[in-house]
């Protein structure tokens, strides 16, 4: 395989659903979104916002993989594994980014770009909109979901996996820096997300059993 592989994304996600499998992990979306995301930031984060992961991308690269590679099988709703071609693309990248030392530098570089991608993501939530409503009224402050997508940095499209996980992310970072009022921020946009979820989970089973009664 030449160096060229290591810039094709779909042998890149292969790779990382590679890792977390061989670490014993179960290889959801959302984790693999993550994985992606923490070897090759580069090339998995947002245009836009490179402090957070691009799920989008990961969607697409995980589609083609299982479609047209076949090197991955399974899906969003449960998780992934590799078919053995996938499994010798994965140890090819390994080989590749051994050789080439990449996997090296992706290990060294990685406290400092965390601490780096921490602050850009501390300093852009400060200023968000929705933040400034909830230092001004705290105990009244209710985020809308165009709200809490956006500090989530996804789409309405993108996944409620990922969009709880990158709220997830932000929460633990707040509190890990003891930004108490950030935490309180995040905490009740996350806990009007899953209330929204809840909601919509269950309006689904009503009209499921209305259907089933006619």
């Amino acid at each position: 395989m030449s160096r060229s592989a290591l810039n094709n994304l779909d042998k890149l996600v292969t790779y990382c659903a590679w890792r977390i499998l061989q670490r014993k992990e179960e290889c959801t979306f959302e984790r693999l979104t993550v994985e992606c995301f923490k070897l090759f930031p580069e090339r998995f984060s947002l245009r836009s916002y490179p402090e957070y992961p691009d799920s989008a991308t990961v969607n697409r690269s995980w589609l083609r993989c299982r479609t047209d590679r076949g090197w991955l099988v399974g899906n969003v709703k449960t998780s992934f594994r590799l078919s053995d071609a996938g499994v010798r693309v994965a140890l090819e990248v390994a080989k590749e980014l051994e050789k080439t030392g990449s996997h090296r530098s992706i290990s060294l570089k990685q406290p400092t770009r965390d601490r780096t991608r921490e602050e850009a993501l501390m300093r852009a939530l400060r200023n968000h909109d929705a933040f400034k409503q909830f230092i001004a009224s705290p105990e009244t402050f209710s985020p809308t979901m165009n709200q809490i997508y956006s500090i989530a940095s996804c789409t309405l499209e993108t996944p409620r996996v990922v969009v709880k996980e990158n709220l997830m992310q932000l929460l633990e970072i707040a509190k890990r820096i003891s930004d108490n009022r950030v935490a309180s921020f995040i905490q009740i946009c996350l806990e009007a997300f899953q209330k929204q979820v809840r909601s919509k989970r269950g309006n689904a089973r009503c009209r499921i059993k209305k259907k089933k009664a006619q």
